[in-house]
């Protein structure tokens, strides 16, 4: 769990329109929907203001049915022992079902306070079945319609009368799934190459849902921990795969996620080497314009290792992609310290700007060591650098070109990122035809 704020969690079987509450209190689609039952597999939280004095932690929880798998019942339970308040949600269509009864009565055992909410109530005449869910003895339920927007302004009412104060609430604390930290990596990858394992070692404990069937993670879950937000998403499949809905939204979710994060963490698999997908998503990484990390997950079986991390060093030359290549075991633990120091050694330098005069003696040396080529007959003259943003270091050439030679902007590229340390971070050139511009 997150913080000392009062935490809720929002309860029941699946289907009924949890995800669908819990995006509409926290005011983004957050969680993922779908009509097909069980999309939630993981609890997911989010720091929410219901009052101007009054934040809290919202958790949106895997619907229980009583068959589900172990793992999954302990994860939603774990966030269950940790609330304040649970927001007990059953279907004010379909009425109570024998799920729903049998979940009243494990979430009885909690001793928490239960608040019940009847959803999908989306006109009045629903009205005369919310009598059906008094038979669970937690009280009149809120009648809402988390899809319309009706009731939730009776229901936030509800909850915040149900709240203890607690002390010194921090109402404008940084929300772990706004992806705001100053460290945010995602682990991304194709399915069932260990991505939600390694997060769970990394957070130290199981947080995340794992399993050797491909698509166990079905969301991309943010998790505040150590002061860094990390991020599990569901695997990315090849486009001729991606059949089901909920598949391609599992997907779209995962790359969008890029738009948001400081370093990406491309987890491959170290036994069976570069996969086509693999370097597919190297591509989606590089469009982003990310830095980039390649764990080499499951390293404990690989045999020759030396060997084994020479081809994969290999492999990502061949993308012509900035990244470091970092053996891990999430099984047995290995290089997941040294995996943290790189995340936050990319972090940092991708946060340097360097400064205009030692890019300018870094520059004239480079030509003199290599000049630029013959371009129509004349040679080719850069006359000055300066850097113009990060955290894509983006750095201004000016010269005679509008545009710089492909080979010779990657000998640019090679030589500034070796000598200023910027292994793993995209680089970006613009050109400008010119003298120096900054010239008085």
């Amino acid at each position: 769990m997150t913080s000392q704020l009062a935490q809720i969690s929002i309860v029941g079987r699946p289907n009924v329109g949890k995800s669908s509450l819990f995006n509409r209190l926290v005011g983004k689609r957050r969680a993922l929907i779908d009509p097909q039952a069980g999309t939630t597999r993981d609890y997911r939280e989010e720091i929410i203001d219901l009052a101007p004095e009054q934040s809290i932690t919202l958790c949106d929880t895997a619907g229980l049915t009583g068959e589900e798998d172990p793992l999954l019942s302990a994860l939603t339970e774990q966030a269950i022992a940790a609330s304040d308040l649970l927001v007990f949600v059953v279907d004010g269509i379909t009425g109570l079902t024998a799920i729903d009864i049998d979940l009243a009565q494990r979430l009885r055992r909690f001793a928490k306070p239960i608040l019940l909410v009847a959803n999908k109530c989306d006109h009045h005449r629903h009205e005369d079945a919310l009598q059906e869910p008094l038979e669970l003895g937690f009280g009149p339920p809120v009648a809402i319609s988390a899809e319309h927007n009706r009731g939730l302004d009776v229901l936030v009412d509800e909850i915040l009368q149900r709240l203890t104060p607690r002390a010194n609430p921090t109402p404008h604390a940084e929300k772990p799934g706004d992806l705001r930290s100053p460290l945010r990596f995602a682990f991304l990858g194709r399915p069932n190459v260990g991505k939600s394992s390694l997060t769970n070692r990394l957070v130290g404990h199981a947080r995340m849902m794992t399993s050797h069937k491909a698509g166990t993670t079905r969301e991309s879950i943010p998790i505040m921990t150590d002061g860094y937000l990390v991020v599990d998403t569901a695997g990315i499949r090849p486009k001729s795969k991606t059949q089901e809905s909920l598949d391609i939204a599992s997907t779209r979710q995962a790359i969008t996620i890029l738009d948001h994060l400081t370093v990406a963490v491309l987890v491959i698999d170290a036994a069976t080497g570069w996969q086509k997908q693999d370097r597919a998503i190297v591509k989606i990484i590089a469009d982003h314009h990310k830095p980039l990390i390649i764990a080499a997950n499951k390293w404990d079986l690989i045999k020759d290792r030396k060997q084994r991390h020479g081809q994969l060093l290999e492999g990502i030359d061949a993308l012509l992609q900035a990244a470091i290549l970092v053996p891990v075991s999430a099984h047995k633990g290995f290089g997941m310290g040294n995996l943290t120091r790189t995340l936050m050694r990319i972090h940092r330098r991708a946060l340097y700007t360097i400064t205009t005069g030692r890019l300018n003696r870094w520059l004239r040396k480079t030509i003199e060591h290599h000049p630029p080529p013959m371009i129509g007959g004349r040679r080719a003259k850069l006359r000055y650098i300066t850097q113009l943003a990060a955290p894509v270091p983006t750095f201004m050439i000016a010269g005679n070109l509008k545009t710089l030679p492909q080979g010779y902007q990657r000998y640019l590229t090679n030589q500034l990122r070796t000598h200023f340390s910027l292994q793993g971070l995209p680089i970006r050139w613009v050109t400008h035809k010119g003298s120096n511009p900054y010239a008085t």
